[in-house]
């Protein structure tokens, strides 16, 4: 019992890791991260994680959802340390950390 326990509590862990961990867990204040688009082409990946974490985690945007160039998105999340990950399929990818506090929009500006 207490080896299927420590598996399913690994499991866990390893499942936050892989899809970047909930963006607002309600245990502290939260802010935002709005990517805004600059780059001449849509973006289609946005991949947020805690910095904590051990990948960038899967695509925040949903289905086929993309930023359009001109145009931004804004994700609600805990305040703290983030990496964020913006690509655009084909084109290429950019990366930053930030620190994200209570009530703060951080603009994240995607350039060509």
């Amino acid at each position: 019992m207490r080896t299927l326990s420590l598996a399913l509590l690994l499991l866990a862990l390893a499942g936050c890791g892989l899809t970047g961990g909930a963006l607002v867990t309600g245990r502290v204040p939260t802010g935002a991260i709005t990517v805004e688009n600059q780059s001449g082409h849509d973006i289609d990946v946005v991949l947020l994680s805690r910095c904590r974490n051990s990948t960038y985690g899967t695509n925040r945007l949903r289905g086929d959802e993309m930023i359009p160039n001109g145009y931004r998105h804004s994700f609600t999340v805990d305040a703290g340390c983030w990496d964020v990950g913006v690509g655009v399929i084909g084109v290429g990818e950019a990366r930053q950390r930030i620190t994200v506090n209570a009530g703060e929009n951080f603009v994240y500006t995607i350039t060509g």
